[in-house]
């Protein structure tokens, strides 16, 4: 039935939100003028950011519709959220830089503060299914090289998510395929622009879609993986000093590390808070200090913890103006880093990281030039990325930007000294991954227009992978070097006030050290279009096509691998979302978010895990979301 009542709305309706309409009612020019900080800790416009940047606004998150992170993340370029049968959920690839299921090179920001698993250095699966997507202003991504600013895993890219600080109070619930159902909710309030408070939550229940897969043991069998999903966000600013806390639970069933059914369970939980305290010395110099602590459980029953990890960081940091005309950003940084996993002989292992970073920046006129580096001191290495960067706006609508990045990633606690028998052995000889990355971007505006087209080459060494014992468990290695390269094309198009297009192209190719092309399983061409259009000021119709080519098979890359061809294999598809909403002012907000619209099947695609099955089944079938929003 609510599929049907989703077919006939779609035909006969068409949705959006007049609070959308307020942004859409800007035009190209006031657009451009919106301010990011995740490239260089400055507040600048995008094209003037020293870096690869791209913007998804609130305005654009309720255009297009999403349940999580992963819904916004998918509609960059370049990017691809990544599944997999060990951890779902937990990797999201850029420009094909994926390096295993962990997401060790992407490294995430929660309001400029690192969002860092200490001890295998990417379980994200909490922050992009649990992050209220009610709390987000906005979501800054740097495609490249972060580390001059950031350190250790800025690696492929930078997601910074922007939250908001006042807003409306609101509350919406949902319900639809799966027999999921969903709440969500946020609050604001406070006596002045410097003092306030934001709260905001969701919850997720789901039974999950029908996971159906033959296991490297030749055994058929499908089950449905529900899963529950609570997240809960906090921000607090009273004059100098602000407080900030990130809590997710995500308890999820899945086919498991082995492969085999029955399937398993996990039940993993992140927290982060963040506390800073700004001190003026003038009206152009200043200083902050931010204490961050981030925690992370992972249970495999309801009182069994398996991973238990914590990541403490205390940093100073001290900008200001040197001249009318020079800018200026330094810093230090001390991490504490400890982990175990119970499965382990070492029991509970640790790691101090220590860096300090400069950065200075010049304008001159309609030219601006950019050095930064930073040096890294991590157990037995120390690291110094450095980066350069220089844009022209060269005319009123025309600007160019050249710029070269180093990145490196640290060996976390699981690869350097986790111990677990017969599994998994720690290499405390491990080096950092390091990379270097040149591209330039050109970008060219109008009244009703903007595009940028992008060429960027990366270039890897001492990329870390896994080698196998004789005893058959697997350590960590240092495996060799790995070039990528690719193109990226980004525009958006108002016609007017009520229709937009937006769309992006992006490719990319790589080759190891032997000279092996194609060596990634993500795909190597990713199309992506996206429209809104409003029916009136209170109703409109949003569609959003994700495009992935055929991704490579690990059959045909590795042929010597064993891999089984035993399911099927989706090969290049099509993921069309559609978000119809109508506003009936006071008495709220009706929506219906489509997921996968074409797709009435479960879409295959293989394991960026394991070699062994050619494909598992990564996302589900056609799916509906019914949800009303009341603001208060």
């Amino acid at each position: 039935m609510l599929q049907a009542f989703g077919f006939f709305w779609l035909i006969s309706c068409g949705t959006l939100l007049a609070e959308t309409h307020d942004y859409m009612s800007l035009n190209i020019d006031q657009l451009l003028k919106l301010k990011v900080s995740v490239a260089s800790k400055d507040e600048e416009t995008i094209a003037q950011a020293p870096g690869i940047v791209s913007v998804v606004t609130r305005a654009q998150i309720l255009e297009y519709g999403a349940t999580n992170l992963f819904d916004v993340l998918r509609r960059i370029p370049g990017i691809i959220p990544q599944n997999s049968v060990i951890f779902p959920d937990n990797l999201v690839s850029i420009r094909g830089g994926h390096s295993s299921v962990i997401d060790r090179r992407t490294l995430v920001l929660i309001n400029g503060r690192p969002f860092r698993e200490a001890f295998s250095g990417g379980a994200g699966a909490v922050f992009y299914l649990g992050f209220p997507i009610t709390a987000i202003e906005r979501i800054e991504v740097v495609r490249g090289p972060g580390s001059a600013l950031y350190g250790a895993n800025a690696f492929s890219g930078v997601i910074n998510v922007i939250t908001r600080t006042q807003g409306s109070n609101e509350l919406s619930v949902s319900g639809g395929s799966f027999k999921t159902a969903t709440m969500d909710f946020s609050l604001s309030g406070g006596s002045s622009d410097s003092v306030n408070y934001f709260l905001s939550g969701q919850g997720l229940s789901s039974d999950g879609w029908n996971f159906e897969a033959t296991d490297i043991k030749g055994i058929n069998n499908s089950e449905t993986f529900g899963k529950k999903v609570y997240g809960s966000f906090a921000h607090a600013n009273l004059g100098s000093f602000n407080i900030s806390a990130f809590h997710g639970d995500v308890k999820q069933h899945f086919l498991g590390s082995n492969q085999s059914w029955p399937g398993d369970y996990y039940d993993r939980k992140s927290s982060l808070l963040d506390l800073s305290y700004e001190l003026e010395f003038s009206k152009t110099w200043s200083a902050t200090v931010n204490g961050t602590h981030h925690t992370h459980r992972r249970f495999v029953s309801s009182d069994a913890v398996d991973v238990d990890s914590t990541n403490s960081i205390l940093e100073l940091t001290l900008e200001g103006e040197l001249t009318d005309s020079v800018k200026s950003i330094s810093g230090f940084i001390y991490n504490q880093l400890n982990g175990s996993n119970r499965n382990s002989s070492k029991g509970e292992i640790a790691s101090l990281w220590r860096s300090a970073y400069t950065q200075v920046s010049y304008q001159l006129q309609d030219l601006r030039l950019l050095v930064g580096t930073q040096y890294n001191d991590i157990a037995s290495h120390s690291k110094l990325s450095n980066r350069a960067s220089v844009i022209w706006d060269f005319s009123e609508k025309w600007s160019v930007k050249a710029l070269f990045g180093e990145a490196f990633r640290s060996p976390m606690l699981s690869e350097i000294k986790n111990e677990i028998p017969g599994e998994l052995v720690g290499n405390q000889d491990l080096l950092p991954e390091s990379m270097k990355t040149k591209e330039v971007q050109i970008s060219n505006h109008g009244q009703s227009y903007q595009w940028t087209g992008t060429f960027f080459q990366s270039h890897l060494t001492d990329a870390i992978g896994f080698k196998f014992l004789d005893d058959g468990s697997r350590t960590f290695t240092n495996k060799g070097n790995l070039r990528f390269q690719g193109i990226e094309f980004e525009a958006f198009y108002q016609v007017d006030e009520d229709l937009k297009f937006e769309v992006s192209v992006s490719t990319q190719e790589n080759e190891d050290s032997s000279g092996k092309k194609g060596t990634q399983i993500d795909s190597e061409l990713m199309a992506k279009l996206g429209f809104s259009y409003y029916l009136s000021k209170h109703s409109s119709l949003a569609l959003f096509n994700n495009y992935y080519s055929a991704p490579n098979n690990w059959e045909d890359l590795y042929p010597d691998s064993g891999t089984k061809a035993i399911n099927p294999n989706t090969g290049a598809y099509n993921h069309l979302t559609a978000n119809i909403r109508h506003n009936f002012g006071e008495f709220g907000e009706l929506s219906l978010f489509v997921d996968n619209l074409l797709q009435d099947k479960a879409v295959y695609w293989p394991d960026i895990s394991r070699k062994n099955v050619n494909a598992f089944p990564i996302q589900s079938e056609r799916s509906f979301l019914l949800r009303y929003r009341y603001t208060l």
